[in-house]
């Protein structure tokens, strides 16, 4: 699976997750939001894909769960939406996520 396909099904399966499961998925949720922000990191580091619309996608998802590992108010979730500070709609679906928590 690609970083993306992790993070989309990681979250799907929190908010459709039990309290056990949602346990367990908060302690990989740190992990998880780190590999998915470096893959954005990556695209944009190569001439190949820095422009690549997968960046925003990544960088969307990383914040998507480095909110459910960190909550909004935390430092380590600090620098994950500040690469949404641009991104209106990134944003909107961070707080549609945050509303079903």
């Amino acid at each position: 699976m690609t970083p993306e396909e992790k993070a989309r099904a990681f979250v799907g399966n929190y908010v459709d997750g039990n309290r056990k499961t949602r346990n367990r998925l908060k302690r990989q949720a740190a992990d998880l939001a780190r590999h998915t922000h470096v893959a954005g990191v990556d695209l944009c580091m190569s001439k190949a894909t820095e422009y690549s619309p997968r960046i925003r996608v990544l960088f969307r998802l990383a914040a998507q769960v480095a909110l459910i590992a960190h909550g909004r108010e935390s430092d380590k979730s600090e620098r994950y939406l500040w690469d949404l500070r641009n991104d209106e709609e990134g944003r909107a679906q961070l707080a549609r996520l945050e509303a079903r928590l």
